[in-house]
């Protein structure tokens, strides 16, 4: 495989996993957090940044406004991502059972058009998460997602780009796979 340097320029970028809710599973008519995270993948630091959330809405005939936050700096390295955290509040109105498609779009000095955008579906459902098992995740470790079996379910992780999978089941969270 070919290695190439990182570029000497900010380079902005929405990774995998690069949204997340809490709760994991958000219940209708309760308001819930999206979190979103920016990678900056070059060596320079990318400033003065906007990241805006947008809730599609047929009714309302294209997408309405969540909120929007200003990033000052996403640090760059020659060695690892910087990378910076939003949260966006979802009001209750817009917490409806089923899927709902999501929208950030990223604006500012040196973003690329083609990699401002990030669109995603969060299923809001009327369960409860609520396990006797307790999940000890790793420094820097997110969850991805979430794949429920007969006897358990599959957790889907990331660390420094890396994926991992735990088997989680009713009595453990299994070892890394």
């Amino acid at each position: 495989f070919e290695v190439t340097e990182r570029p000497v320029e900010p380079t902005l970028r929405f990774m995998q996993g690069a949204y997340q809710t809490l709760p994991l599973i958000p219940t209708p008519d309760e308001q819930y957090t999206v979190i979103i995270r920016v990678d900056n993948l070059g060596q320079t630091d990318a400033t003065d940044l906007t990241l805006t959330l947008y809730s599609k809405a047929e009714d309302a005939g294209g997408w309405i406004e969540i909120g929007q936050d200003s990033i000052m700096v996403i640090p760059g390295s020659d060695s690892s991502s910087g990378y910076e955290e939003a949260s966006f509040v979802v009001p209750s109105n817009l917490s409806v059972p089923g899927g709902t498609e999501f929208r950030a779009s990223l604006t500012g000095d040196g973003v690329d058009s083609e990699y401002s955008e990030l669109r995603f579906t969060i299923v809001v459902d009327n369960v409860a998460v609520d396990s006797q098992v307790r999940l000890n995740l790793l420094s820097g470790e997110s969850v991805i997602d979430f794949v429920g079996m007969e006897e358990g379910g599959l957790l889907f992780t990331t660390v420094d780009g890396e994926l991992h999978v735990r088997t989680v089941t009713e009595s453990s969270s299994g070892a890394w796979a």
